[in-house]
Formats: C-alpha cells, structure tokens, sequence
C-alpha cells in the first residue's frame, strides 16, 4: 500500500496534552495500512499508557487498521476501587 490516510483523534483524560482541541478531534495523517499502535506511537503516548480505543465508537485491538476518515477515541487505563 503507498499514499497516508488521516484519522481524527480524540485524547481523553490523562491523554490529553496541552494544546489539544477543547472538544474536537485532532487530525492525524498516517501512512495507509497504519494500525492504531502506529497512531499512539506517531502521538508519543506509551502504548501501556492507553487502556482503552475506540474506532467509529466501536472498542477495537491497538492492532486495528485504520482506514481514512475513522475517528479514534483513546482513554487511559480505567481503575476502580
């Protein structure tokens, strides 16, 4: 596969960096066939450091590929007490 798709992000919780969008999505341009273990490692986020994804709101594997236009929600591991 040649050629980059772009995805749009959304970080939550401890995911969120400064300067992110308040509400929005961030757009992410990646090579076609990235999966979304090539998305955390191309935003910097230990892979450890997110517990759950979403794509298209639905929960998926960090070995998710990725397709242009998906939108991606990435939460921190979840804890409970």
């Amino acid at each position: 596969m040649t050629g980059t798709v772009t995805v749009n992000v959304k970080l939550f919780a401890a995911l969120r960096r400064e300067g992110d969008p308040p509400q929005g999505e961030l757009p992410v341009e990646l090579p076609a066939g990235a999966t979304v273990a090539d998305l955390v490692a191309r935003l910097g986020i230990a892979a450890g450091d997110v517990g759950v994804i979403a794509v298209n709101g639905a929960v998926k594997a960090a070995a998710t590929r990725l397709a242009a236009g998906d939108k991606v929600a990435l939460f921190p591991p979840i804890a409970g007490g």
